[in-house]
């Protein structure tokens, strides 16, 4: 039996090196490229302000940034915004609220890369209560 395990640990080894060697090295290495700050609640038909630290390896050259406000319920994208950056530095974002939002959170999500299934890293907020609209 161990010589069976063996053989087959030997294959799960080589097939993980192979689906690694595809990956961009950012992502290969975990890499930390992003950092969010969100506020701790938003109210409807406000702006709910977002900090992006980013540090983005020169070997990266410029990326995109995508930054979604979404239903945290439901996981409905209500705002998106795509931007181009390279280098360290910060980003703040202003992703617009709508007053006719009756949920009772939403998240902030982003990533580096041209698109989702290509990105070199994920982050995605805790809920963020939302209060109803000042009247």
């Amino acid at each position: 039996m161990d010589r069976v395990d063996k053989e087959s640990a030997a294959r799960r080894a080589g097939r993980l090196k192979k689906r690694r060697r595809g990956m961009p090295a950012a992502r290969r290495a975990n890499a930390r490229l992003l950092k969010l700050q969100v506020p701790a609640t938003a109210s409807s038909g406000e702006t709910v302000t977002v900090t992006l630290s980013h540090a983005i390896p020169e070997s990266l050259g410029e990326q995109l940034i995508h930054v979604t406000l979404k239903d945290a319920t439901s996981q409905h994208r209500i705002e998106r915004q795509v931007l181009h950056t390279k280098g360290t530095g910060q980003l703040i974002v202003l992703l617009k609220l709508p007053s006719s939002f009756s949920g009772k959170a939403v998240r902030v999500a982003a990533f580096v890369g041209k698109d989702f299934p290509n990105h070199l890293q994920h982050l995605m907020s805790k809920p963020i209560v939302v209060r109803p609209a000042k009247r």
